[in-house]
C-alpha cells in the first residue's frame, strides 16, 4: 500500500489531506496519529475505515466508522488528538513545532508509516526577546519585504506571555508582538490598575527601533475575551492608531479587575477610564464548575450603568471582526457582540464591521487544529474551573473556522 500526506512538512494552522492507496478491499484499516507534546506528554487519536471497492481511502470524504471521531472531517486525527493519561489537561505547543507519527494498520498489521513536521513560524522568522522601558513581550519578525504591517496580540484573564498566536500570525506576512500586560516578570501580577500608557510606550518603542521594518501606518490589534475589551477599549481612545480590529468572545463594556477588592480593571494617568459594569458577586472557590454568564447579564439589567460603561467603539476608525460563541459560559460574548453592533448602527457609524457568531461554541478558541480537552478553564481571579460552554466538538470546529477567518481579515484590512 501507499500513504500520501499532502504536505509532509507544513504550518500549523494548514489543512493538510491524507489518504491511502492500494489495500484490501472490504477491509478495516485504522489510520493512528501519535504526537509528544511540550510537556513530553503522549497524545494520540484514531479512526477504523472499511475500504471501498477502489482500494482507496481519502479522509476528507470519508467518515470513520469507529474511532475518536466519527464524521467526514479531513482533519480529525488532530482535532480530536486526546492525552494518554486522562487527568492531562492542556496541550503545550513547542515553539519550534512537533513532529507527528501518522500510521496505518490493518489486521493487527503496520501497513505504512509517515512522520509529519509542524511549524509555528517559518524557519526564516526573527524571534526578539523585548524586555526594555518596562514592556514583557515577544516580536516575530518574517523574512519578507519591509516595512511589514503589525499586530499585536492581547491574551486574556490569564495573564501572562502567550505566543502562539503571534507566531501563527507572522506566517501570514505580518510581523507580530505578542504582549504581556499583567501576570508576568515584571508587570502587575493581577489584571488591576493596567495604566493604558503602557500600550502607549510599546508602540513608540517599536516605532523607535524598528521604524525600517514596519509599517506603523497598518497596525491591527487581536484580543480574545479581556483582551478583546482591551482591543476595544485602546481602538477607541486612539483611533488613528489601529487599522483593523479582531475581537475574539469580546465584552461590550469595561468591567473592574473581578477580584473581590473591586479595584478597576484599566486606569489612565492615574485615573480609572472608565465606570466598570455592574457585576453581581459571584461564587468564588466553588468545588464544581460554574457557569459565570448569567451574573454579567444580571448586571446589564442595571441599563444606566451599564450603558456608562460601554466601550465607545463609535469612536473606532479600524476595521473590526468580532467572534462570539452562542454557549458562552465565562461570559456572553453573542450578546456583547450584538450590543457592540446595535451601538455601531445607533450613532450611524460606518465601519468595516463583521460578525461571526458560532451559535454551538462557547468561550474557548484556540489556533486551528489545536486539541481541546473538556470545557472548562481554570480562572484564578475566582481560584475555582468555570464553565467555558459549548462541546469539545463545536470548541473545535468554531476555533478551525474563526482563525482563518482572522488572518484573512487582517490580510485585508493591513
Amino acid at each position: 500500500m501507499h500513504l500520501e500526506v499532502s504536505k509532509p512538512i507544513s504550518l500549523y494552522d494548514e489543512k493538510l489531506s491524507i489518504r491511502a492507496k492500494g489495500l484490501p478491499v472490504q477491509s478495516l484499516v485504522t489510520f493512528h496519529l501519535k504526537v509528544y507534546d511540550a510537556a513530553e506528554e503522549l497524545w494520540q487519536s484514531k479512526a477504523t475505515f472499511r475500504v471501498p471497492e477502489e482500494g482507496c481511502l481519502e479522509l476528507d470524504v470519508m467518515a470513520p466508522i469507529e474511532g475518536s471521531y466519527t464524521s467526514v472531517d479531513g482533519m480529525g486525527l488532530f482535532n480530536s488528538l486526546r492525552a494518554a493519561e486522562t487527568t492531562i489537561e492542556h496541550f503545550f505547543l513547542p515553539s519550534q513545532g512537533l513532529t507527528y507519527t501518522l500510521s496505518v494498520w490493518a489486521e493487527g498489521k503496520k501497513m505504512a508509516n509517515c512522520f509529519l513536521h509542524r511549524l509555528l513560524q517559518l524557519p526564516d522568522t526573527q524571534k526578539i526577546k523585548v524586555r526594555e522601558e518596562g514592556i514583557v513581550g515577544t516580536l516575530f519578525l518574517p523574512f519578507s519585504q519591509p516595512p511589514l504591517p503589525l499586530i499585536i496580540t492581547l491574551g486574556g484573564s490569564n495573564g501572562g506571555l502567550g505566543e502562539q498566536r503571534a507566531q501563527m500570525l507572522s506566517c501570514h506576512g505580518f510581523a507580530t508582538l505578542a504582549l504581556a500586560y499583567f501576570g508576568c516578570e515584571t508587570l502587575p501580577p493581577y489584571l488591576e490598575r493596567i495604566d493604558l500608557g503602557y500600550f502607549e510606550k510599546t508602540l513608540k518603542y517599536l516605532e523607535t527601533h524598528y521604524r525600517d521594518r514596519i509599517d506603523f501606518n497598518r497596525v491591527g490589534l487581536y484580543g480574545i475575551s479581556r483582551g478583546a475589551e482591551l482591543s476595544l477599549l485602546l481602538g477607541s481612545l486612539w483611533p488613528s492608531r489601529f487599522t483593523a480590529i479582531t475581537a475574539v468572545v469580546p465584552s461590550s463594556v469595561v468591567y473592574d479587575s473581578m477580584r473581590e477588592n473591586g479595584q478597576p480593571a484599566w486606569i489612565y494617568h492615574g485615573k480609572e477610564v472608565i465606570p466598570a459594569a455592574p457585576l453581581p458577586p459571584f461564587p468564588r472557590h466553588a468545588q464544581q464548575p460554574i457557569s459565570h454568564s448569567p451574573s454579567f447579564l444580571e448586571g446589564a439589567q442595571n441599563k444606566l450603568q451599564f450603558e456608562q460603561a460601554a466601550i465607545a467603539v463609535e469612536n473606532i476608525e479600524a476595521s473590526i471582526l468580532l467572534i462570539s460563541g452562542g454557549e458562552d459560559q465565562m461570559w456572553p460574548s453573542q450578546f456583547f457582540a450584538h450590543q457592540i453592533l446595535q451601538r455601531l448602527q445607533q450613532e450611524k457609524k460606518s465601519l468595516n464591521i463583521q460578525h461571526l457568531d458560532y451559535p454551538q461554541a462557547g468561550h474557548r478558541f484556540t489556533v486551528a487544529y489545536l486539541p481541546q480537552v473538556g470545557t472548562c478553564v481554570f480562572l484564578p481571579v475566582a481560584g475555582c474551573y468555570l464553565e467555558a460552554g459549548g462541546s469539545v466538538i463545536a470548541n473545535v470546529q468554531a476555533s478551525n473556522l474563526a482563525w482563518k477567518a482572522s488572518y484573512q481579515f487582517f490580510i485585508q484590512n493591513l
